[in-house]
């Protein structure tokens, strides 16, 4: 077959400038090289083509020859023939010449290869960076001045235990443990970041959104993410000792973004003697504001700490920001005095009745009130609150006005009874207020549920007459649960039933032998169950109580 017009083969014209002709090479080249069609045999004789056209077009003197004879002026038996076409010239041979034409970085910044295919294979693959793009925040401040930042880098270097060809010494060839046989290693320049000890997520396309090679992936400067940095800079309120403080004491801290990235949102704690006191999130509106990078905000958490006792107390403030470079500048710690000379504190300490949370006809509320604090107090209310039931909801509050001494206890019972509701559980609130500088009112409530105790002031002679309660469901809505409290006149069988609104069975439990009396009934709701509206049946010999249960889940 005769050869081609070296001049065709390029796509240029004999009055071409070496510019033109080694401009139009490359785009030859990148068209059909190999690595970009993988077992393409028509691409590669098409690629070994140009590559023998540029060997003579860009040299002056075989140019002129070319000119002059064609083809045959490297013929066999040629002075400076052979060229490529008579095998003369392999693919190393051919790569050995794109230095001149793409630069060193051919392979590893566009090709995205693996080692040099130089002769001999001992230049190394070269590495990008004269054209690197470098992404950078900057106040107007520093474009100004001028400022010095630091980014991170990543590059191949060449495997210091194979030299780059896998093998272990010279008469012994093995896959490198370093390199994995690849004969480059990934090394990260040193930076504050190493410090810190910071991982980089593997990165699998580059800025423009091509893939890269999974073993090279070839990350550069301008693909880099700066990570934030937050510190904790000070605790501004309470101080250390001598300073002392009272029963309410504001917690107020300098964080300090010392990244170079803007954080906003920041997740912020304090431990009062280990224990936390404050789980809160800096807003971004005033008077606060997203911290950038070298900002220093004052922050006033919400809760304050209130101290029951005089002494030392030891504060932590945590900060948590995501993919924090250095967290251990998030924590800070001090410790402050407080000097409690007095403390008026009521508690709701305990139930006295209803007992076992179990109501009769008549049943009275009476509660425990305890004063915890060291001043005496007098002059308070007494409430409860009993919600569900035919009722609704019943609020009733009664004045407290004799004197309670410090750590004194007292029973109260309220002039109002509980009558026994067979149609649900109720819930019971009892709850202290109009306590004077209460200092903490989270002891000041106690609640339980109110279960119908059987037979609700009945006779129990005649099972059909008496019926049997059910108290139940609940909590309703449930979501992986539902209870009933049973009051059976005689021992019995009990059957469930969970149906959905056009009386599909969902699930059906049996207990057998149940005992006369309470019986308190745990079952899960059924496993794969749409959320939405369904029916309990409960039934007992031939009695059926039917109650709707709604399911979130």
């Amino acid at each position: 077959m005769s050869k081609r017009d070296f001049y065709e083969i390029l796509g240029v014209s004999k009055s071409s400038s070496a510019d033109e002709i080694k401009k139009a090479y490359r785009k030859v080249a990148m068209q059909f090289h190999p690595d970009r069609n993988p077992g393409d045999k028509a691409a590669e004789e098409k690629f070994k083509e140009a590559a023998e056209a540029y060997e003579i077009l860009s040299d002056t003197d075989k140019k002129a020859k070319y000119d002059r004879f064609g083809h045959q002026a490297f013929g066999p038996g040629t002075p400076g023939g052979g060229g490529y076409g008579g095998g003369g010239m392999d693919m190393n041979d051919i790569f050995s010449q794109f230095g001149d034409v793409f630069g060193d970085d051919m392979f590893g910044g566009f090709f995205g290869g693996g080692q040099s295919r130089s002769r001999g294979g001992a230049k190394a693959r070269g590495q990008r960076g004269s054209n690197l793009r470098i992404k950078l925040k900057m106040n107007y401040e520093e474009i100004a001045n001028g400022v010095n930042k630091q980014v991170k880098v990543k590059k191949h270097v060449l495997c210091t235990t194979c030299g780059g060809n896998g093998a272990k010494d010279n008469s012994s060839i093995q896959t490198c443990g370093t390199c994995k046989g690849s004969g480059q290693v990934r090394k990260v320049t040193n930076t504050f970041l190493d410090a810190a000890g910071v991982v980089i997520p593997e990165i699998t396309k580059d800025i423009e959104g091509q893939p890269r090679d999974p073993k090279f992936p070839d990350i550069g400067a301008d693909e880099f993410v700066v990570l934030g940095d937050v510190k904790i800079e000070s605790i501004d309120n309470p101080l250390p000792p001598p300073e002392v403080y009272p029963t309410k004491i504001p917690v107020v801290i300098s964080v300090k973004n010392i990244g170079l990235s803007k954080v906003s949102g920041l997740n912020v704690k304090y431990f009062v003697d280990n224990v936390e006191m404050a789980n809160e999130v800096i807003p971004v509106e005033e008077p606060y504001r997203p911290l950038l990078p070298t900002d220093l905000l004052t922050y006033t958490f919400e809760t304050e700490i209130t101290p029951t006792l005089t002494g030392n107390y030891t504060l932590r403030v945590e900060a948590y920001l995501l993919n924090d470079t250095t967290p251990l500048n998030n924590v800070l710690t001090s410790t402050f005095f407080s000097s409690i000379s007095s403390i008026t504190d009521g508690k709701m300490e305990a139930y006295v009745s209803p007992v076992n949370s179990t109501v009769e006809q008549f049943t009275p509320v009476t509660v425990l009130i305890k004063n915890t604090g060291t001043d005496t107090i007098s002059n308070f209310n007494v409430n409860y609150t009993i919600r569900g039931g035919k009722n609704g909801t019943v609020t009733k509050t009664e004045l407290i006005s004799a004197s309670l001494a410090p750590q004194e206890v007292v029973s109260h019972t309220f002039d109002d009874v509980l009558d026994c509701d067979p149609s649900a559980v109720r819930v019971l609130s009892t709850y202290l207020s109009d306590v004077q500088d209460d200092l903490n009112q989270t002891n000041d409530t106690l609640t339980m549920y109110v279960f119908p105790f059987a037979p609700c002031g009945q006779g129990i002679n005649d099972p059909k007459a008496v019926g049997f309660i059910a108290a139940g469901p609940f909590p309703n809505p449930t979501t992986n649960a539902i209870n009933y409290m049973l009051s059976l006149p005689s021992q019995g069988d009990v059957e469930i039933q969970i149906v959905d609104v056009l009386g599909q069975v969902m699930q059906t439990t049996q207990y057998d032998g149940m005992q006369t009396g309470i019986n308190n009934i745990q079952i899960a709701v059924p496993t794969g169950i749409a959320p939405g509206i369904y029916f309990s049946h409960v039934k007992y010999n031939d009695l059926v109580i039917t109650q709707r249960v709604v399911i979130n889940k």
